[in-house]
């Protein structure tokens, strides 16, 4: 039976039971909503979260800003995550919410709104939290600073899966146009750039490969679930492990947001171990070697082998230049022109598109 939602947050609801937390991070179109699917079901002590914006908007404030928030200013930070919903916390339910938890630390709010959406799902129980946005790795002081005991889970996928993932997809959140500006040498930016960044990281991190979770993905999601619940690190190849579903399987879906149900219509399949490569006949070998140009020396660190068999990374190529600079020309004219859009008819989303461009330039988004 699914739980009333105004009852979770009246002042007399039960205590708030102790949660450790964790975040999934990831590259777009690295197969981290399909891990998170096998995640939630993995194990009932693991609670994974529905994407949301709010930790980041948060982290964005700092502290001691979000400690001096009233509810109205809280209210509209809650509404400027476009995720939000996702959570499953009726609409007409924010103010009050707000209310509740303005003037309040970033954990506190967190573990609060978290604490509500595992109690409407019947998921109480669960002692370790997994908040799933790619952001976080761009903040790590913050998420730090608010998470001690944060750990990080790294999806990660061969770049040039990710790069013909991510052309090929539309963004559910900017009228289905192209990820990565539909622009192969920009994914191949992007992947390298988040490689790096988790590298950089001095949390504790275990990798989850795409290749081989497509291998056996119950029996890694049930390995990495006993290392989030303290035990030991597993192997990253687990194929031919045998991997138990938890009793409430049935009560642990993983909840993809309705905007973006288009774009991740396998997550429930099994048997998809062609995706794996199937970026050698997606992409034109132009674009195979831009990816392979641009990712190569973390290629190489990581045991990606290029097209060629080599050991060293092709030169990018002219035409993977040009092409790219007429496709960033296109991106940026066309963004501007929607935000003077977006400032004349829906200022709120203008100043999220403004906020979100601007933090993209100070690298934490």
């Amino acid at each position: 039976m699914v739980a009333d939602p105004q009852s979770q947050m009246r002042e007399d609801a039960p205590p708030q039971p102790a949660r450790r937390f964790a975040v999934m991070l990831y590259c777009a179109r690295s197969g981290s909503t399909f891990f998170a699917h096998r995640l939630a079901q993995s194990d009932p002590r693991v609670a994974m979260l529905p994407e949301f914006r709010l930790p980041v908007l948060l982290f964005w404030k700092g502290d001691e800003k979000v400690r001096s928030l009233d509810a109205d200013a809280l209210l509209d930070v809650i509404r400027d995550d476009v995720q939000f919903s996702n959570l499953g916390i009726p609409e007409d339910q924010w103010p009050d919410l707000a209310r509740r938890l303005a003037g309040r630390s970033t954990r506190e709010i967190l573990e609060s709104i978290v604490d509500v959406h595992l109690r409407l799902k019947g998921r109480a129980e669960a002692e370790e939290v997994v908040l799933k946005n790619a952001s976080f790795a761009h903040n790590a002081e913050a998420v730090r600073a608010v998470f001690p005991e944060i750990r990080g889970v790294h999806v990660m996928r061969d770049p040039r899966g990710a790069a013909s993932s991510m052309l090929r997809t539309p963004s559910p959140y900017d009228d289905g146009y192209p990820q990565a500006h539909g622009d192969i040498v920009h994914a191949a930016r992007l992947w390298s750039g988040y490689v790096d960044l988790v590298a950089s990281l001095d949390w504790p991190v275990i990798e989850v490969r795409y290749e081989t979770l497509l291998e056996a993905p119950e029996a890694r999601a049930a390995d990495v679930a006993r290392w989030l619940l303290g035990g030991a690190a597993p192997a990253e190849d687990t194929s031919g492990n045998e991997a138990t579903a938890p009793a409430d399987a049935d009560a642990a879906e993983f909840e993809v947001g309705k905007a973006e149900l288009r774009i991740h219509s396998l997550i429930s399949q099994d048997g998809l171990q062609e995706r794996a490569t199937a970026w050698d006949s997606e992409l034109a070998p132009w674009q195979r070697l831009a990816v392979e140009a641009i990712a190569g020396e973390r290629m190489t660190r990581l045991g990606y082998a290029f097209s060629s068999g080599g050991d060293a990374p092709p030169a990018l190529s002219m035409r993977a230049r040009l092409t790219s600079l007429k496709n960033q020309t296109r991106h940026y004219g066309r963004s501007a022109g929607r935000l003077l859009w977006w400032a004349a008819t829906d200022p709120r989303t203008a100043r999220i598109r403004l906020r979100q461009f601007i933090a993209r330039i100070r690298g934490r988004y």
